[in-house]
């Protein structure tokens, strides 16, 4: 009786412990938001002393402040549903222009940051679309198929 209390205890305690990790992702994907509704990203892309050292943050190569941590630790949340629903219309063109302008300026540590927090190549289509502002087909959506079989009949006139 008393191992299957053990057992139990730590089943408990395991799911508390990832129900936590859980949540605190996900509070800290929304304090990131919160910094990326306010911030300035024209004013931080034009500074190349801050874009170097937000992206050693996110290369885990620096330190970090606050909100970039919250960014680095929320990141493969943000990749895995690229503000389909969560983000607002400024959060979302904060975070297309940050992505855009270190894709295209900075395309070496692009490329280190893909292999970093998407090394299958699992987000990139979405990401791609996302940073294009193209519309991008859910994986999930089935295209209607056309039955070549049924034949269209003239209507009587």
């Amino acid at each position: 009786m008393e191992g299957q209390t053990m057992r139990f205890a730590l089943l408990v305690a395991s799911i508390f412990t990832v129900a936590a990790a859980i949540v605190t992702r996900e509070m800290r994907e929304r304090e990131f938001f919160r910094h990326l509704e306010a911030i300035d990203v024209d004013g931080i892309t034009n500074n190349q002393r801050l874009v170097d050292k937000y992206i050693k943050c996110l290369l885990k190569t620096g330190k970090c402040d606050p909100a970039m941590k919250d960014l680095r630790i929320s990141l493969p949340l943000i990749l895995e549903h690229m503000c389909e629903t969560r983000c607002s219309e400024r959060e979302r063109t904060n975070l297309r222009k940050l992505f855009m302008y270190i894709r295209t300026n900075r395309p070496l540590e692009w490329d280190r940051l893909s292999k970093l927090y998407d090394p299958k190549g699992t987000y990139k289509p979405r990401v791609d679309a996302f940073v294009e502002n193209r519309p991008r087909i859910s994986t999930t959506t089935q295209l209607p198929t056309i039955n070549r079989s049924t034949t269209i009949l003239p209507s009587p006139r």
